[in-house]
């Protein structure tokens, strides 16, 4: 994420956070997704250009200003660095001209870098179909949206991949219908309308999460967790019926899965057992299952106790509020056995 210096990746200086920046190298995870989720959806990817003194300002998660100095250049610098490629979630209601910039200035200035970095991923949008989300559009204007963007950018660079946003978390939850009003409806009107206009989604992008009520009984929230994989292999399936039905076979990207709980000091409590490496383990070998063929963990470091690594230049450790959680949480573990035990290749955002 472009805030915090990057999660903590900048210190107050500018200056690289050696301790994170060797666990990064440690994870080496082989892509990053930026600016991040529903940061994203406020960002405005001008402001973090150019001189720190001289960049804009941007609103974190509380709404407070920011000044922007985890940016592009910073980014394609890490990105360098891990020799990995990118993937831009890109600010839905900003206009498509703005994006395409966006990627003239990646392609113009990535020849600073050895090696040079690749950013051959675009993501239009967050979780569009959330009224919480700053992004928020009916699938309608969502479509047209897309449209404009996927325009621009291919006319930058045929090569790049533009992906759409549909649901996923939420299908088949009735209740659910006050925060996504088209949640029974979304993914075919996108999927049917990107067809109608004879506009293409390279990839589709869900969001998997454990979404359930706090148990007072911790037991069985470990036990919900331990299940969630198979629930949520059944969310993919609805989505894959859905690209059936339209004729659609555009691979699906998991651009965000993670642990979420209604209660916030509940998602950060179970973040740090073993259940949650558990828990994220069982999912891989699901989209592996799934043939899903790229899938980013939320996220690589620090953000509330969300890493798979955190430490004490996390802003929430600071204000006390992440349980004091140093080191490799469960889930980083369990990427690193991955990496250097079977050589797998997993994807911390």
């Amino acid at each position: 994420e472009w805030v915090h210096g990057g999660n903590g990746l900048l210190d107050e200086k500018g200056e690289w956070n050696r301790e994170l920046l060797l666990v990064a190298g440690e994870l080496k995870p082989p892509s990053l997704r930026f600016p991040g989720g529903q940061l994203a959806s406020t960002y405005h990817w001008e402001g973090g250009v150019g001189p720190s003194a001289e960049r804009g300002e941007g609103l974190d998660f509380a709404g407070n200003k920011q000044a922007m100095q985890f940016g592009t250049d910073e980014y394609l610098d890490l990105l360098s660095r891990l020799d990995a490629r990118g993937m831009i979630t890109v600010n839905l209601r900003r206009k498509p001209a703005e994006s395409a910039a966006w990627l003239r200035y990646i392609l113009d200035h990535k020849g600073k870098y050895e090696p040079q970095p690749d950013v051959p991923l675009w993501e239009i949008g967050n979780e569009s179909y959330i009224t919480m989300d700053p992004s928020f559009a009916t699938a309608k204007e969502y479509v047209d949206f897309y449209e404009g963007h996927y325009r621009q950018l291919k006319a930058v660079d045929p090569s790049v991949r533009v992906g759409a946003i549909l649901d996923a978390n939420a299908l088949g939850l009735p209740w659910v219908k006050p925060i996504i009003p088209e949640n029974a409806t979304w993914n075919d009107a996108v999927v049917g309308g990107l067809r109608a206009k004879g506009i293409p989604a390279d990839f589709y992008a869900i969001h998997l999460y454990a979404l359930f009520d706090s148990d007072p009984d911790d037991d069985k929230n470990r036990q919900a967790l331990l299940v969630a994989p198979a629930v949520l292999e059944s969310k993919i399936r609805l989505v894959r019926e859905t690209l059936a039905r339209q004729g659609d076979t555009a691979p699906v990207y998991v651009t965000e899965f993670s642990i979420v709980m209604k209660e916030p000091l509940s998602t950060w409590k179970f973040s740090l057992e073993p259940v949650q490496g558990t828990y994220v383990m069982d999912l891989l070998i699901m989209f592996a299952r799934n043939g899903i063929q790229a899938a980013y963990f939320w996220n690589m470091l620090n953000s509330y106790n969300f890493g798979a690594y955190g430490n004490d230049s996390d802003y929430f450790y600071a204000l006390g509020r992440a349980g004091g959680t140093s080191g490799y949480r469960p889930a980083g573990r369990g990427f690193l056995a991955l990496r250097r035990d079977r050589g797998l290749k997993t994807r911390p955002q």
